[in-house]
């Protein structure tokens, strides 16, 4: 049994002594991680760097001048080319090359290659620039026509003839290579003119704004015309006093109409008035005037103006209307009533992102007389009327009049909704005709639906008494300040 232990351990000392020696023999190589100049880059298997895999036949000698003709020969092999600074424009051969990778390591040259005999193509084109810094593989397809991969990634051109800012769509005869497919969607313009900074949608009443703004809404997103299209421009709140006059023709003048355009002051980005229209209803035609084309389907000042936008080079986005008193605008909503009416404006509107609006107009008198057959305005004043602005033809106005009426005898009495007039409603209004026993107050309600004109408009309620008896009208229920029985109300998208 000791004879046995003896013998393995004999045996196990050998053992140890065998592997202590194979493993002396064994030599395991440092790695080659790179110098420190091309650890982005590498050399090669053996120097393979930090970045990307590359080739594993390491680059010829550097080939300089401005041109050079590539030959089979040098097919299958890593080429550098350089130019000191210069351009350079090269050849691939016709045939017998599968693949060529040339590395431009110039500081500063473009090397521009197309295929000999100038039949091929590269990645359909007739020839391919490739910048300073980069490297290019050129994969035949073996009939004198190549692929060009660069840095490794399939590069992706275009015809010469293509714009900025259109669609790459794939060529319609080959499936393969890309072509211009037209110019982008036209975003419409994403913000709204405003009396209130940052406040895109109006719900209070603003009187006598000496400013106006275009703030961001549905996005800040603008197009403007380039020369050649609409580019999608970003932006963020810009304003203009009214009597600003260094970017617009001239300071606002008083009951007058102006159109809006935002547009780039050599970069700089704004919103401006163009000229004063002709009339509140006609912004009037030819050079001088705020005339509008379309320019991709959108709006835009036909005529230069002065200090502001070159032809075609300001985006409408909307109008505006100054008050009667002076170069100021007024969005009343639900201003306070008044003896005689309130004389409501709505004098700003937007081209873009309208919105619903509503304006209220009540007379605060009592009371008053009228026992004539013929229509007035109610409470005979003009300021029981609503002014607005519309910034296009056809844009849709409603109105609804409420008014309550006596009459000693039973006599008859009727109400309407006159448009731009205060002697006759208008032919889109409905006519209220009531004929009841004497000294019965009844109420009446008139409606307009219309599609208005461009420009400023005022729709006024009217109020018709039979001349028999002695006629009252009334503001207010005779028992509460605050019912009225007199109310006028327009609706429409501003």
């Amino acid at each position: 049994m000791q004879a046995k232990k003896l013998f393995v351990v004999a045996l196990t000392a050998v053992a140890l002594s065998c592997v202590s020696a194979l493993a002396s023999s064994i030599v395991v190589p440092t790695p080659h991680v790179g110098t420190a100049g091309a650890k982005d880059q590498g050399n090669s298997i053996s120097d393979p760097g930090t970045g990307q895999l590359e080739f594993a036949q390491k680059p010829q000698a550097t080939i300089t001048g401005s041109s050079k003709g590539w030959s089979s020969a040098d097919c299958g092999k890593y080429q550098l080319r350089s130019n000191s600074g210069s351009a350079m424009s090269d050849t691939l051969p016709a045939s017998g090359c599968s693949m060529l990778t040339i590395e431009n390591i110039d500081s500063a040259g473009i090397a521009t290659y197309s295929v000999a005999g100038g039949s091929g193509t590269i990645g359909g084109l007739s020839s391919l620039p490739i910048s300073a810094g980069r490297r290019i593989t050129f994969v035949s397809d073996g009939a004198g026509n190549y692929r060009a991969f660069i840095n490794n990634n399939l590069e992706v051109r275009g015809p010469s003839s293509a714009n900025v800012g259109h669609v790459p769509t794939y060529s319609t005869s080959d499936g393969k290579n890309l072509q211009d497919g037209g110019a982008l969607p036209v975003v419409p313009p994403q913000g709204r003119l405003t009396l209130t900074s940052g406040v895109a949608v109006l719900s209070s009443d603003v009187v006598a704004a000496t400013s106006v703004c275009y703030t961001p809404d549905q996005g800040n997103l603008v197009p403007l015309y380039n020369g050649a299209s609409m580019v999608a421009t970003a932006f963020s709140e810009v304003c203009q006093t009214l009597s600003d006059a260094t970017k617009s023709p001239a300071a606002g003048a008083a009951s007058s109409c102006y159109d809006y355009f935002v547009w780039s002051d050599s970069g700089t980005f704004r919103v401006s008035r163009g000229p004063a229209w002709s009339s509140v209803t006609s912004r009037g035609t030819g050079s001088g005037t705020s005339e509008l084309e379309r320019v991709s389907g959108l709006p835009a000042n036909k005529w230069s103006i002065a200090n502001g936008p070159s032809s075609d080079r300001g985006t409408w986005v909307g109008v505006g209307c100054t008050d009667s008193g002076g170069a100021t605008i007024t969005m009343n909503f639900n201003p306070s009533p008044a003896a005689g009416g309130s004389a409501n404006m709505l004098g700003l509107c937007n081209g873009y992102n309208a919105r619903l609006a509503a304006s209220i107009n009540a007379d605060s008198n009592d009371s008053w007389s009228y026992t004539t057959a013929a229509y007035q305005a109610k409470d005979a004043s003009a300021a029981n009327g609503i002014t607005y602005v519309a910034c296009e033809q056809g844009t849709e106005v409603d109105a609804f009049d409420t008014e309550g009426a006596l009459n000693t005898s039973s006599a008859f009495r009727k109400i309407g909704v006159g448009y731009d007039s205060t002697s006759a409603p208008d032919a889109a209004s409905s006519v209220a005709l009531v004929s009841p026993s004497a000294n019965s107050i009844t109420a009446m309600i008139a409606i307009l639906s219309k599609m208005s004109g461009l420009g400023r408009h005022t729709v006024t309620p009217l109020e018709y008494m039979q001349a028999v008896g002695a006629g009252t009208w009334y503001g207010k229920d005779g028992t509460s300040s605050a019912a009225h029985l007199n109310v006028m109300i327009v609706k429409l998208r501003i």
